[in-house]
Order: C-alpha cells, then structure tokens, then sequence
C-alpha cells in the first residue's frame, strides 16, 4: 500500500512521521550518518496491529521530510528474533553502522551490521551476543529483558538494558570493548513499585536512554505497571558514579498517556534529538479499519534548564513547514466561546503568550466546527494553574491533567507552542517545562478551526500567531 491510497485520512498525520501504511511503535536506532538522520522503527508489515514486529525504516537531511526505505529487520526463526525485532539503538563502530536489538522470544540481545550505507543488513552468526539477564535477576523477571541503549564512552561501549524484579523496575548496565562480548556491570538504576512517587511506579521499565549534560545525565525510561499498562515516560537528572546512576531529581517527562517509548540521539551540530511514539486512543478495530496505527511525535530538542529539569521543545527544524499566519493581539477572552477569524487548519502550529491575572484561565477552542459542536478544549490556568485537554468528540471524551511549570504558578504568565496535526495535538509550556501530548478523532471535515474562551478570572491573550502547516509528503 503507498501512501496515497490514505491521503484522504481526516485523521492521518500531515507533518508528522508515519509509515505508508500498517502498524508503528517505539522509533529506534537513531543515527546521523554522512548528514541525514535515519531512523527505524517497529513496524508490522502485514497490517495494523501489534505482531511479529520487523524494523522499519526511514531517512531525512532535515528532520522533517522522509523518504521510505527498505525493512531493516526482519524476525526469522534460526536468528534468535523469529518472534520478532523489538527495540535498540544504532551506533558508529569504526565506520561500520551497527544495530544492537532486542530479539523475541525468548527475549535476548542480538547485533547486525551494514557494509552498503544502511541499505541492508546482516545478522551476526553468533547471536544472541546477551542470552538473558544475569542470575537471579532472570529468576524474577519473567523474561522481560529489552531495549539495549548503546554509547561510547573513552575506548568502551555502554549498554543499559530494561527489566524488573519483585520489587519494580530495574536498568542494568554492561560494557564491552567490541559490541560482541558483553561483560555485566550492575544494576544502573532500580526501582521500588511500591513507592507512591510516579517516576518510581513502574513494575517494568522500558526503552532506557541516556544524555550527557556536562557533569549531569539525563535518564529516561518508559514505565509500565504490575499490569502491563504503559504509563507516562519518566525522567531521572542525576550523575553516574561508577556503575550506577545517582539520580538527583525526577519527574514526568511528557503527559497525556499517549507519548511513549521515546529514543533520543546527539546530532553533528550538539543538539539533543528525541522521537517518541505517539499511541493511539482509539480501538484496535477502528485501527485495523483505518489501516494504519501510530505515528511519531515532531522531533524534540532536549535541554536541561536552570532548575536542573529537562526542557523539551520542537526541533527548529519544525518551523520551515510554517506557511502565512495568522496574527492576534491583545485579545480578552469572553464568556461565550469565540471563533478566530481566518483561524483554520487541520495543521496548525501555535505560539502564544498570555497574562493569567488573579486566578485567571482560559480555554483554546482545536479541532472545532463552525457551529462548535464538535472541539477540543485546551484549558490553561485557573486556581489550581493546570493544563489539561478536554475532548469532546463522539466516543473520545477523555481529560489529561499536566501541572503547568513554576513560572506560570508564580508570575500569572503563560507561553504556550501547540501543535495540531488531524489526530495529534502537543503541547509545549513555557519553553518546554511542561508538555502535553494526546489523539484526538474529529469526526467532521470541517472541525478545523480555532477559537478561544473566558473560563476564570480576566486573562487576556498578549500574542497569538497560527500557522498552517505544509505536509511532509
């Protein structure tokens, strides 16, 4: 299937990365090689839904526009990953790109290389390179053992590695001098389930990844409960100290239940780059009728702020799909919900600033019709100084809650950057304290437009700009 054949989607994607068509999840092997950025990911070929996962696999020279390249991956019984290619990163050996994945089932670490630019690639005959987790950490974990993160590090290789014990969560470290022999270091980071705190909740924690900021790391991690539920991924600052991960201070690193399974990568020019998997809210049914399920969230700039927290913030990439905007100033909201002439577009990129005042709050009316029967609510502010997403479409009505960051609760003022893309709406509070991500299914052709609304107080809209967005395609 090609990617026209969908085009007419009122829920597909614009300018955000998805494969032609089938099943999406976790971005993996983030790599800058000779100037474009490749990214694979997990991908079914055969339909929309999750099963016998293979490597997709995509480039671009700029961050936004992809071109489609040949599966990277594919799961065969006699390779330790005929139950499939789950996640992994990529890395530069020498001048020979390498791929340390997760084979199923059972799950174990595998390694495959490439000698023709990315184009194919081979298996090594001696996998697994890691059978399993160490004793008696495999005793506990009942074969969760995924997700090798790979980096370089002096004349060494690192790996942290999810899993789990009785107790929660868990990341082990190895190292290794030739990506082939892996010798087992410790546990990097553990976890306690049973502790209320939500960075600590998981009872699994997938899809580990780790930045250097000076003399600071950042660690990210995707937990999921005693469940199996995935919950909101979860950011660890701290420092390492030999082989383990002293962490400092944590939180949530984007809420909303939909963003998960982010990969981060360093690009060329210092920056920090993640991708994260933006999961559906609707049915399996109505995806598999869709044709397709999941997509990848715009490309995110990390940054560590003042405060030591992570600051993320669309990749300035982003903004060369801005088309002519649209420009308001000075506007007090009203009562009564009020449409924004000439404010239109299934793809829209927003930047506004805004004055709370005492208690204020006000309401930016997505995704509406003309008559206003059918929207999205992003409400920001009020007493408790929240931001949350109310959707109100037919069979999606749902509310995520994100506290808005410190300078908000403390100066009554307010920058917001949203990106609206058919059914992906994200949202970045001043400068990346906060963000929000959720899906959203209009049901309308015409809930395109944008409005806003008084909720409390007397807020009033400093700046506005919208601008529709081209697609990437």
């Amino acid at each position: 299937m090609n990617r026209a054949e969908l085009r007419d989607d009122l829920h597909r994607p614009a300018f955000h990365f998805l494969p032609p068509a089938n099943w999406l999840n976790d971005p993996n092997g983030l790599i800058q090689w000779q100037g474009e950025m490749h990214m694979f990911y997990q991908y079914n070929p055969l339909g929309a839904w999750h099963e016998r996962i293979h490597w997709g696999h995509a480039v671009s020279s700029d961050l936004v526009h992809w071109r489609d390249l040949p599966l990277a991956l594919t799961p065969a019984a006699d390779e330790h990953d005929g139950g499939g290619c789950f996640t992994g990163s990529a890395v530069n050996d020498g001048g020979v790109p390498t791929l340390i994945y997760t084979g199923v089932s059972p799950q174990v670490v595998n390694r495959a290389v490439s000698h023709d630019g990315l184009l194919t690639w081979q298996k090594d005959a001696n996998n697994p390179v890691i059978a399993s987790a160490p004793e008696p950490i495999a005793q506990q974990n009942g074969g969760d053992f995924r997700d090798p993160f790979v980096w370089r590090e002096g004349a060494a290789w690192r790996m942290i590695i999810g899993t789990r014990v009785e107790a929660g969560g868990l990341i082990l470290l190895y190292g290794s001098n030739d990506l082939r022999q892996w010798d087992y270091l410790g546990p990097f980071l553990a976890g306690d389930r049973d502790d209320g705190a939500h960075a600590w909740g998981g009872a699994m924690w997938e899809c580990p990844n780790l930045l250097h900021f000076g003399d600071n790391s950042l660690l990210l991690f995707s937990p999921q409960n005693a469940a199996g539920d995935m919950l909101e991924p979860a950011w660890h600052v701290g420092r390492i100290a030999g082989n383990h991960f002293k962490s400092q201070t944590c939180g949530v690193l984007v809420y909303g239940e939909s963003f998960y399974a982010p990969q981060v990568t360093t690009l060329a020019d210092g920056r920090a780059i993640m991708w994260g998997w933006l999961k559906e809210q609707r049915t399996q049914d109505a995806a598999i009728a869709a044709r397709w399920s999941g997509c990848m969230s715009a490309p995110i700039e990390i940054r560590l702020g003042d405060d030591g927290a992570p600051r993320l913030t669309p990749a300035a990439e982003v903004a060369t799909l801005r088309q002519a905007p649209q420009h308001f100033a000075n506007i007090e909201p009203a009562a009564l919900p009020q449409l924004l002439d000439g404010a239109a577009g299934a793809a829209l990129d927003i930047e506004l600033e805004a004055e709370l005042g005492n208690d204020g709050g006000f309401g930016i009316l997505l995704q509406c019709s003309p008559d206003q029967a059918e929207r999205t609510l992003l409400y920001v502010g009020g007493a408790e100084m929240q931001l949350h997403i109310e959707r109100t479409h037919v069979g999606n009505e749902a509310v995520h809650h994100a506290p808005v960051s410190a300078p908000l609760r403390a100066g009554g003022r307010v920058k917001l950057r949203i990106l609206v893309d058919h059914s992906t709406i994200e949202v970045f509070a001043d400068e990346g304290a906060t963000v929000l991500t959720t899906r959203t299914y209009p049901t309308r052709a015409d809930s395109v437009h944008v409005g806003i609304v008084q909720c409390s107080g007397q807020p009033r809209i400093v700046n506005m700009d919208i601008w529709p967005m081209a697609s990437i395609w």
